[in-house]
């Protein structure tokens, strides 16, 4: 404990830096004792050295004491024989060595350092002994010697007698600090008889002035009394015995906490000693029915009495609001777990309390261990459903908007067996960190995990909050996973905010006799006149004779002026009033709060609290030696508060300020943060050694016990196995894994998965239902046990695995916890050195809660308290440190209230005021309610200086009654803009029902005062007066602050003048888009454009508490029918709320609303006498004024005040002196005006006006040109005209008459101004370069970026091109489009990325060309005319015969249509009459030549292409080959359609034979251009299906072999797992999985890959979309005789769906099969956990690709269907073993059955696989290892094979380049080389002939020329 003392005043010898007032140790004295002088070391020879406090010198003289050589030392001392000492021998033995010693371990630094802290305990203990005696004889001796010491001295007139007291105190605090270390001297007799023979040494009755110097001894006296258990009764309670009348009530039973409960506790952390109960609930805590004891109010009710009573009040109601809520809201889900039938069936219970989110399905993943932070677990969970269809950046920012699981948010986390584990999310590290021994940086768990990165689960890195939870957390991460976990997260609910509190507190009941203030904070008795005030002594500092606070720091130029406590406070108030700047109030405050040691300052709105308690601090400042006052403790509530306030006293001056807590907003005191200031303090050698050497410590710790984590995860482990039986079970160990038998036999293993162990576990039959227990297996020999014996073996061997290597890790935690302890005590001792210099040390009073051991030792006697009416009573009773002398507490309890969570314990509620947590301490001394409490004096500052006595009435006649104004409020300025300075603008909209409740902020709306708030402040921000700062807009509710910021930032208006722009630019404000200022806007004010937020501050009431504005607009939000006012009913928020403004308020709200509240209605009466209420505000405009402008709605300020000022004509003139064209408008406006007018600035030097307008800015030289001058320039040049800056200086001339030149070194030949000298080295030739590039394209760069020149010659010294950066340009074949990608030489082409040409009548196809269209399957076809029509859907082949007559319509110009029946008719200008001469002149007959003119239209109508180009119908035709699609007569009409068309039967899409221009919107060719539409979206679904298989092929194969190669080194936690079900269930399981993580690109990938497959199934191919649609049409119209739609099943391309499913499969397979692995790897028995699988729902899916791929010839996926399904039962097979001792009839029969039907499988897909062997293409080239692979697996029973190669071959096989050809089973391929098969060969997909000889297909083959054309040469 710290000891501060007070040293005594003009005591000769005494040290006025000491806590003790102890002479200086003479060291020479005790160095004359031979004992003491070995000990002591050379710098013992100084003493200031050591008394001063030198920290390097006392760290070695207490180091060397607890020594052993110190420890023989102390016992010589103590172990003297005492009672054979006359007086004069005790006398000098006591002053040569028990004073010396017991100074030098009572010393202030000594007792206050942290790092001495065990070292001096040491000390106490060896000082105490054994029994006590060696303490009780040294102590008694030397109370002997002093009961023969007088404490005064008569030879000097009765004056203290120094060596006495000093004598008396130091043995007292040494008692003190012995007593308090040792718990058995509590009760050592012979320590109790010393203290009562130091009461009668201090009882002398002495003059007063010697009292004061005993008032130390006294104070520690007391404590002693009180661990010994005597003086139970204090004497500051004697004396107040009155008692109060009889009181009349009826008294209800009520449960006392724990075992004082008539049922009994609760449960086990229902405790009556608060020190015994957890801050976080228990397990039995959540469970339990029983209501929680909670204390009221009323002291009578309680089961403890005095200031242990008060801090059990505190402790139960802070514990309830915050713990409370957790535990109930915990307890929901609890039950829901236990019971989710109940819940699922029945009436789902309410959840409520603290808005909690629970997450559902947890797994714990994975942990590791930081050196700072601790034990840390990544757990996973369900994503919220509504995030499942999100992208990964949708979901971070929704995690990171809804604040959920945020840093240090609070959660716990529950299983159905009842287990609850409180965590905290851990914060992501800023920087990475790096192993201090091998220098590699440590990969962290927020790198591995995170909310966002998959779609289905999230996860979160938390660690416990707990230690004690660490192992149950381990359990969950290393065990089976078969509990249900669940998450719950209580949002903004800080663990911080609250734990130290509750925990302080906790601390503070083990020794209330420590807290200051006990009879004014907890009364024992009650007062004869409860109404008196009560008397509060001076500061005990004050007290000193002699001591007087001198107030010259804050007098007028430091006018001499001192005060002594108990003088006349009015005398001392008038003469401060007169000397400072205080007002009389202020004044008196201060004087008050000096003379009482709790002080109480009460300030209304806008008196001067923070000015006035400043002033405070500078006294307490300047007389801080003179009462030894140790650093002022400065406290607020919030850390915004504290900032304020620092910047404050930092402003004024005030040195040595220190804040801890985090760091501070303002960027000014960043440096006076407590860990900025540590870091430039010195170490000294004691710190830097110990640092080092424990910083290393818990280095190596953390190291240790991650190894230890990693052994936990690879428990099982082969290896570890071996390691362990070698040791522990030798025997066992030589039968299992020795290479050779009892006889000698060598034991040879083929396989590396059949491992010993494994094949010892399987080589024995189950046995009965009778094993033996391990116990009696001890000794047995290993291989004589049965199956089921070797289980129970070989779980027991894991088991002591598993516990040594907890124990392990207990005692690694155990080594890292002490380490870590002592490193943090070293990091205190640095921080109390910079807090034992510091002046002032803010900090919140959570801050201080966690703080609490450090501030304690600083000796610290001032607290101040800022917003003290806003503090928690609890959080403010761990602010009084045992050293507080004098505390000042300032606020205003008619403000608001502290904040709770929950609204059952406020005062304001009916069932809460019995316990009203949230009355401050500040409001019950002030106005108490129990009867035992007097109110405490307090001062009230009463002159205001904030608010226009308008606004200020307001408060002054609802609640402050002597409330007055300072003279300067009443001058203040009306408020620019409005007619009135106050006003209530009444309205009757209703709030937003639709908000209330809903969401997170459970928040209130209302939509009319949105914008009617946002209609005041533009025209209040457009007045262009009122600086950023100085208008607010404040209203009560969240809801409406967050959509009138919405609304105010969407709102761009001209915001600023002139003062803000140059604020902005001083502060930086990069939010704004300022506006370029050049020479002309410097007449102009600058402006800039802004949002409306960007001009205002924006609050709730409760933020803006401490804040004002010039003008304040407040929106009070609720309007409803029931009149509620909701939370605005307290007089307290009221009271903030009219109290902000200074020259300006307006109300905007329902006045019925809010008259049901008493203090609204006197306000209501208060606006309506004024004539400041009413249904319309209004507005000024300050041009003119006489104007009446009165809004009622929003739009009437656009309609009434556009632009803040009046619809009148503004009549300002500008600063340029033309008028204002302008409606009237603001000032700020005004300025901004661009005057249009011309310019009347003339120039200098000539006689030309500027020719730009006036708002414009001159141009710096005259341009106006001067003609009919004849001037020869140098060159030679004649110019008759030249601008007029230059006609006046001919010098300036410059030739530009355009000459050409060659340039040398490139030769081109350029155009350039005459001036220009191309041969200049400097001049950059812009000509365009023009060499040849390798790729065939000319250089289009500029000349000078290729060439470089010399530059002493300008020739040219180095050519580079570059790379060729033009468009490749070449025409794709299938499409009119041509490559748009950057040149790459010979490489193919990229498929067509630009924008499908595919339309109808109906819309156009929005995809990319090179992707596969879907066709129109609208039914009705737009080919058709009045003489017939297609009846087949849009998409289908037409199966009209297209008209051959003109059509009869007439065109726009009145002329006949010149076109076809049936097509549409084209625009006028193609009349063969009205067209021009252009289009007449086309060609329209390829073959005859004739044009379009001369076309007799009657005859051969005309085609009209959308191209614009016109043939004649029989030449078109001709080109569309109509004869192979029709049947025609000599004339080319057609008769009837032509059935026989083939796959790919067209070649390409028909074209414009002119442009290559799309002819699809011809009807008459519809049936042509359907069809081939149809073979060429065919075609795009195999390139692209071919592309996208590959692409993700590789993909799957990269994944894979990542999988593979971290398959030994990543940890296999324990879990059971049941595979069964659908591939889709089984992988929606595996992402519950602890392993799941490990999945997490391979889960995307699968769904790509699904999506893939859905795409090109046989639904969606293009012919049977057709198809469908087509039959679809003849079953709506059965009359209409519509042909059926066939087509080959050849054009259908099967084999593209197939080897998506197989793909799919194949990724299922590198999943699951890892998965097996996994586990394979764990430990077997119970503790591995259970794996079970039922793959026939995978082996269905086998079948059915095996069926399909026989119906389509696709020889390699029937082949890889047969493997898959092998595999699938293999793996099945493989884990019999583990399900034996689960045996059930049959078992073994389907076992040997799916085996047998595994063997038929391969031996399937061997006959199919050598049915090409030998061959050129193998369709099933890379498929032999995978059967070899499989008969594996069923040979030796492994559940999981190798699988690596397949992936690999799928990847390549679509890679090749040629001529495309397609083979007689309809399989597109491709042939190398010249392009025509080479020699015979099979196709690759089915194995079919399609080799030829002499470049001649074989029957069968067709060449595909589209598709080669499209797509050779590229790598699919």
């Amino acid at each position: 404990m710290a000891v501060l003392l007070r040293p005594y005043p003009r005591l000769r010898g005494s040290s006025q830096s000491g806590v003790t007032r102890f002479q200086p140790l003479r060291f020479s004295h005790v160095a004359h004792h031979a004992s003491w002088g070995r000990l002591c070391p050379s710098s013992f020879s100084k003493p200031a050295t050591f008394a001063s406090g030198e920290v390097g010198s006392m760290q070695e003289v207490i180091a060397l004491l607890a020594s052993a050589g110190g420890c023989v030392r102390i016992k010589e001392v103590s172990e003297q024989h005492y009672d054979d000492l006359d007086d004069a021998q005790l006398s000098r033995l006591f002053n040569g060595q028990i004073l010396p010693f017991l100074k030098a371990i009572t010393h202030k630094n000594v007792m206050a350092s942290l790092l001495l802290e065990q070292r001096l305990m040491t000390i106490y203990n060896v000082l105490y002994g054994g029994d006590g005696q060696r303490a009780a004889a040294l102590f008694s001796a030397a109370v002997k010697h002093l009961q023969c010491l007088g404490l005064t001295d008569p030879t000097n007139g009765n004056a203290p007698n120094t060596a006495a007291i000093d004598g008396i105190e130091t043995t007292v605090i040494a008692l003190h600090k012995l007593v308090e270390v040792n718990t058995q001297a509590q009760v050592h007799d012979g320590l109790k008889t010393v203290a009562e023979m130091i009461a009668v040494v201090i009882g002398q009755d002495v003059p007063d002035g010697v009292q004061y110097y005993m008032s130390a001894a006294r104070k520690y006296l007391s404590r002693v009394n009180q661990r010994l258990g005597l003086g139970q009764a204090l004497a500051e309670n004697q004396g107040q015995n009155g008692t109060a009348g009889p009181r009349f009530t009826f008294e209800l039973a009520r449960e006392r906490p724990g075992a004082l409960s008539d049922d009994g506790p609760r449960h086990d952390n229902d405790n009556e000693n608060i020190c015994n109960i957890s801050v976080l609930s228990t397990r039995q805590e959540i469970e339990s029915s029983r209501t929680e004891y909670l204390p009221l109010a009323d002291p009578r009710e309680l089961h403890l009495g005095g200031l242990e009573g008060l801090l059990d009040i505190h402790f139960r109601l802070l514990r309830e609001d915050t713990v409370g809520q957790l535990r109930d809201s915990a307890k929901i889900e609890l039950e829901r777990l236990q019971n989710p039938q109940a819940q699922n069936g029945g009436h789902q219970r309410k959840r409520q309390g603290a808005r909690t989110f629970v997450y559902q399905n947890v797994v714990v993943l994975d942990v590791t261990f930081d050196a700072h932070g601790g034990m840390q677990f990544a757990l996973g969970f369900d994503q919220p459903s509504t995030l499942w269809s999100t992208s990964e950046q949708q979901r971070r920012e929704w995690w990171q908007s809804s604040k959920r699981l945020g840093n240090e948010a609070l959660v716990c986390l529950l299983n159905s067996a009842g287990e609850a584990i409180f965590l905290v999310v851990v914060p992501e590290p800023n920087s990475s960190k790096k192993d201090m021994q091998t220098g590699e940086k440590i990969v962290t768990l927020h790198e591995e995990y995170n909310l966002h990165a998959e779609k289905e689960r999230a996860h979160v890195i938390a660690r416990p909050v707990q230690q004690l939870d660490i192992f149950p957390m381990l359990d969950h991460t290393f065990g089976d996973g078969s509990e249900e976990l669940s998450l719950v997260e209580f949002p903004g609910v800080i663990l911080p905010a609250f734990k130290p509190t509750l925990e302080a507190m906790q601390h503070m009941s083990k020794s209330p006799e420590d807290i200051p203030f006990r009879h004014i904070l907890a009364p024992v008795s009650t007062p004869t006149n409860p109404n008196r005030e009560v008397d509060v002594d001076p500061p005990t500092y004050a007290t000193r004779p002699g001591f007087r606070y001198d107030l010259s720091g804050i007098t007028h130029h430091g006018t001499p002026f001192h005060f002594t406590p108990g003088e006349d406070i009015e005398a001392a108030t008038a003469e401060l009033t007169s000397k400072s700047s205080l007002d009389h109030s202020q004044a008196r405050a201060i004087i008050s709060a000096l003379s009482r040691s709790l002080a109480l300052i009460r300030g209304p709105p806008g008196t001067g609290k923070s000015w006035t308690v400043l002033q405070l601090a500078k006294i307490l400042l300047g007389n801080k030696a003179a009462g030894s006052l140790g650093p002022i403790i400065w406290v607020c509530f919030t850390n915004h508060a504290l900032d304020q306030g620092l910047e404050r006293l930092a402003e004024e001056g005030f040195p040595n300020i220190v804040r801890i807590g985090g760091s501070s907003k303002p960027e000014r005191l960043r440096d006076l943060n407590l860990r900025a200031v540590v870091q430039c303090l010195d170490l000294t050698k004691t710190e830097k050694k110990d640092r080092f050497a424990f910083t290393k410590m818990v280095d190596d710790d953390a190291r240790e016990i991650n190894r230890l984590l990693v052994s936990l995860g690879r428990l099982g482990d082969e290896g570890m196995m071996s390691e362990h039986l070698k040791y522990y079970h030798p025997d066992d160990f030589f039968l299992l894994f020795s290479e050779t038998d009892e006889e000698g036999w060598q034991t040879v293993e083929y396989t590396r998965n059949n491992t010993p162990l494994q094949k010892w576990l399987r080589g024995a039959p189950w046995g009965d239902n009778n094993p033996r227990s391990a116990g009696q297996l001890a000794g047995v020999h290993v291989h004589s046990m049965t199956g089921q014996e070797r289980r129970l073996v070989y779980t027991s061997w894991m088991q002591e695995i598993a516990s040594d290597l907890q124990d392990k890790l207990r005692r690694a935690l155990a080594e890292y916890n002490e380490h870590k302890s002592k490193l943090d005590i070293i990091r205190s001792d640095l921080d109390l050195r910079v807090l034992q210099q510091a002046n002032l040390i803010g900090l919140t009073t959570s801050g201080l809660a966690r703080h609490l051991g450090l501030l304690r030792k600083t000796g610290a006697k001032v607290l101040v308290c800022e917003e003290a009416g806003e503090v928690l009573e609890s959080h403010l009773l761990t602010a009084l440190l045992p050293s507080i002398e004098h505390a000042v507490l300032v606020g205003d309890h008619c403000q608001l209230r502290p904040h709770i969570q929950s609204y059952d314990l406020s005062c304001e509620s009916r069932s809460g005021a019995q316990y009203s947590l949230d009355i401050s301490l500040f409001e019950r001394l002030v106005e108490p309610k129990d009867l035992k409490a007097q109110p405490l004096p307090f001062s009230t500052l009463n002159v205001q200086r904030r608010m226009h006595p308008s606004i200020s009435q307001l408060v002054r006649k609802t609640i402050y009654p002597q409330l007055q104004d300072a003279p300067l409020v009443a001058t203040y300025p009306d408020v620019v803009g409005m007619r009135k300075r106050t006003f209530w603008l009444n309205h009757a909209h209703k709030e937003n029902e639709e908000d209330a409740g809903v969401g997170p902020s459970m928040s209130h709306t209302n939509e009319y005062e949105v914008e009617m708030v946002a209609g005041v402040a533009k025209h209040l921000v457009q007045q262009g007066v009122y600086r950023s700062e100085e208008i607010a807009i404040i209203t009560p509710y969240l809801g409406q602050l967050r959509k009138l910021r919405q609304k105010l930032s969407s709102a761009f208006h001209i915001v600023l003048n002139e003062r803000d722009v140059e604020e902005l630019q001083r502060e930086g404000d990069g939010s704004l888009e300022a506006v370029t200022e050049d020479d002309a806007v410097v007449r102009r004010a600058s402006i800039a454009r802004g949002s409306l937020l960007q001009a205002l501050r924006v609050a709730t009431v409760d933020n803006f508490q401490g804040e004002e504005a010039t003008v304040v607009v407040v929106s009070l939000v609720r309007s409803n029918d029931i009149n509620k006012p909701g939370f605005l009913r307290t007089s307290n928020r009221i009271n903030v709320l009219l109290s902000r403004a200074k020259h300006g308020l307006y109300i905007i709200g329902n006045a019925d609303t809010m008259a049901e509240v008493p203090m609204w209605a006197e306000v209501l009466d208060l606006f309506r006498t004024d004539g400041n209420f009413g249904d319309d505000l209004g507005l000024c405009c300050p041009r003119h004024p006489q104007t009446p402008i009165v809004v009622r709605n929003p739009d009437d300020f656009v309609r009434l005040s556009p632009e803040a000022g009046c619809d009148l004509p503004c009549t300002n003139m500008l600063h340029c002196g033309h008028a204002c064209v302008s409606k009237c408008h603001a000032d700020m406006l005004h300025q901004a005006v661009y005057c249009m007018k011309p310019c009347t600035r003339p120039k200098a030097g000539c006689s030309h006006n500027c020719p730009r307008v006036c708002g414009d800015s001159c141009p710096p030289q005259c341009e106006e040109l001067v003609e009919g001058i004849d001037l020869i320039l140098r060159c030679g040049h004649h110019t008759d005209a030249l601008p007029c800056f230059q006609h006046q200086d001919s010098s300036k001339v410059l030739c530009d008459v355009l000459v050409k030149r060659t340039v040398p070194g490139c030769n081109h030949n350029v155009t350039v101004p005459c001036y220009v000298d191309v041969a200049q080295p400097e001049y950059r030739c812009p000509a365009i370069c023009g060499s040849l590039l390798e790729c065939g394209h000319p250089c289009k760069k500029a000349c000078w970026k290729c060439r470089s020149k010399d530059a002493n010659d300008g020739g040219p010294v180095h050519v580079k091109h570059g790379a060729c950066k033009q468009v490749c340009n070449r025409d794709y074949s299938t499409c009119s489009h041509r490559c748009n990608a950057t040149c790459h030489g010979e490489d193919p082409c990229p498929l067509c990325v630009a924008p499908c040409d595919n339309q109808c009548i109906h819309g156009r196809c929005s995809k990319k060309c090179s992707e596969p269209c879907a066709p129109c399957i609208e039914p009705r076809c737009g080919s058709r005319c009045p003489h017939s029509r297609c009846k087949l859907p849009c998409s289908a082949p037409c199966d009209w015969l297209p008209c051959s007559q003109r059509c009869e319509l007439l065109l726009a110009c009145g002329c006949q249509c010149p076109s076809l029946c049936g097509e549409v008719c084209p625009d006028a200008k193609f009349c063969q009459s009205c067209a021009s001469n252009e289009i007449k002149e086309q060609i329209v007959d390829m073959i005859m030549m004739e044009t379009y003119g001369e076309t007799d239209l009657d005859l051969y109508p005309c085609i009209f292409a959308a191209c614009g180009h016109i043939f004649r119908v029989d030449t078109m035709d001709g080109a569309m080959f109509m004869q192979n699609h029709y049947v025609l007569d000599e004339q080319g009409t057609v008769l009837a359609l032509n059935e026989s068309v083939e796959p790919f039967s067209s070649a390409e899409v028909k074209v414009c034979p002119s442009c290559r221009g799309s002819l699809r919107n011809i009807a008459r060719y519809g049936r042509i251009v359907r069809r081939a539409l149809l073979d060429e979206s065919a075609k795009k679904l195999k390139a692209w299906s071919d592309q996208t298989y590959a692409d993700l092929t590789a993909r799957l194969s990269e994944e894979h072999e990542s999988l593979l190669v971290t398959l030994d080194t990543v940890r296999k936690p324990h879990q059971d797992i049941r595979l069964n079900g659908s591939p889709s269930d089984q992988v929606k399981y595996i992402k519950r999985l602890k392993t799941s993580n490990r999945y997490r690109k391979l889960f995307t990938l699968r769904s790509n890959i699904k999506a893939f497959a859905d795409r090109v199934r046989q639904e969606e191919q293009p012919y049977q979309r057709v198809r469908d649609s087509v039959e679809t049409v003849r079953r709506q119209n059965t009359g209409a005789e519509i042909a059926e739609f066939s087509f080959s099943h050849d054009m259908l391309q099967m084999r593209e769906r197939l080897q998506a499913v197989c793909l799919l499969i194949q990724t299922d397979l590198v999943i699951i099969t890892d998965v097996m692995k996994m586990h394979d790897r764990t430990t077997a028995g119970k503790i591995k956990g259970i794996l079970q699988v039922d793959f026939s729902h995978n082996r269905a899916q086998c079948d059915e690709v095996a069926h399909e791929a026989v119906a389509s010839h696709s020889v390699r996926e029937g082949v890889q269907s047969l493997i898959f399904w092998a595999r699938f039962a293999a793996m099945q097979c493989g884990t019999y073993d583990y399900n034996a001792e689960e045996e059930k009839p049959g078992l073994q029969l389907r076992n040997d059955a799916l085996n047998q039907g595994a063997l038929e499988h391969l031996r399937d897909a061997e006959e199919i696989r050598n049915r090409f062997n030998g061959e050129a293409v193998n369709p099933t080239r890379g498929l032999r290892d995978e059967i070899v692979d499989v008969r594996r697996m069923l040979n030796e029973g492994l559940s999981a094979g190798e699988m690596r190669m397949v992936v690999e071959v799928m990847a390549r096989e679509f890679h090749g380049t040629g001529h495309w050809y397609r083979c007689a089973n309809g399989h597109p391929f491709t042939v190398g080389e010249c392009g025509m098969p080479m020699q015979l060969a099979r196709c690759p997909a089915c194995g079919a002939g399609i080799g030829g000889e002499h470049h001649r297909p074989t029957e069968g083959v067709e060449r595909a020329g589209d598709i080669e054309r499209q797509f050779g040469g590229m790598q699919l």
